[in-house]
C-alpha cells in the first residue's frame, strides 16, 4: 500500500472515530494527493472538507485549488478559487503559480491583472513569477512594467526576482538591461551567471559570453 493511501486511511479512520480534523490536517493529506496526482482520493478528502465546514478556510481552500490545478482540473480550481471569501495574496499566488507552471501564460496575465485591480498588493513571488510569464511570451513591454512594480514595491533586490529579470532581458535580447540588473546583484549565484551567459550565447555575443564565463571562474 502506498504512502498516500496509508495517510488517507489514517485520516479517514480519524474522521470515522469522530476525531475532529483541523485546518492543518486537511492540507497535509491534500498535499500528498497533489504530489501523487491522485485526484480520486483528493476528491474524497474534498468531500470530507465540505461536510466538516473547512471549505471556507483559506489555507484548506488553497490546498484544494492546487490539487485540482496540478491534476489539470483548471475549471474546478478556478471555481474553488472564486469561492474563497477573503482571498489574500497567498490564494492568488496559489492559482497563479499553477498557471505559470503549466505554461498557461494568458490565464496567468489575466489573473495578475485581476489581482491588482482587486486591490491586492503583489509580493515578490507574484512578481518574479510574472517575469517568468513575460519571458515565456517574449513580452519585454509587459516585463518592463513588472520591473517597475518590483522597484516601486522594493522587491528589485530580491534574488529570485533579480534572476528572473536577468533571464527575461537576456532571452529577449535586451542584453544591456540584463547586464545592468546582473551588475546590481550583490552575490550572483549559478542561476544568475547561467542566465546572463546563456543570453549572450543565444544572441551570438560569444566574446561577451566567454568574458563572463572567465569572470565566473
Amino acid at each position: 500500500m502506498g504512502f498516500v493511501k496509508k495517510q488517507f486511511l489514517a485520516f479517514y479512520e480519524m474522521h470515522l472515530l469522530g476525531i475532529k480534523c483541523n485546518e492543518f490536517a486537511f492540507p497535509s493529506v491534500l498535499k500528498a494527493c497533489t504530489v501523487t496526482k491522485d485526484l480520486v482520493l483528493g476528491k474524497q478528502v474534498h468531500g470530507i472538507v465540505v461536510v466538516t465546514g473547512f471549505d471556507s478556510d483559506e489555507f484548506v481552500a488553497n490546498s484544494l485549488v492546487i490539487l485540482y490545478a496540478k491534476c489539470r482540473g483548471f475549471g474546478d480550481a478556478r471555481r474553488l478559487f472564486d469561492a474563497i471569501p477573503d482571498r489574500s495574496v497567498v490564494s492568488w499566488n496559489a492559482l497563479f503559480s499553477c498557471y505559470v507552471h503549466s505554461d498557461m501564460h494568458g490565464e496567468a496575465v489575466s489573473l495578475f491583472h485581476d489581482m491588482v485591480l482587486s486591490g491586492i498588493r503583489p509580493n515578490e513571488f507574484s512578481l518574479s513569477s510574472m517575469i517568468n510569464v513575460c519571458t515565456g511570451l517574449e513580452d519585454s513591454v509587459q516585463g518592463r512594467k513588472i520591473h517597475g512594480y518590483l522597484i516601486k514595491l522594493g522587491y528589485d533586490s530580491d534574488p529570485f526576482s533579480a534572476n528572473a529579470l536577468v533571464d527575461m532581458y537576456a532571452k529577449v535580447g535586451i542584453l544591456e538591461d540584463a547586464s545592468s540588473v546582473f551588475d546590481e546583484i550583490a552575490k550572483p549565484d549559478i542561476v544568475s551567471w547561467n542566465a546572463i551567459i546563456a543570453g549572450c550565447v543565444l544572441h551570438e555575443y560569444h566574446h561577451r559570453a566567454l568574458e563572463l564565463f572567465e569572470g565566473n571562474e
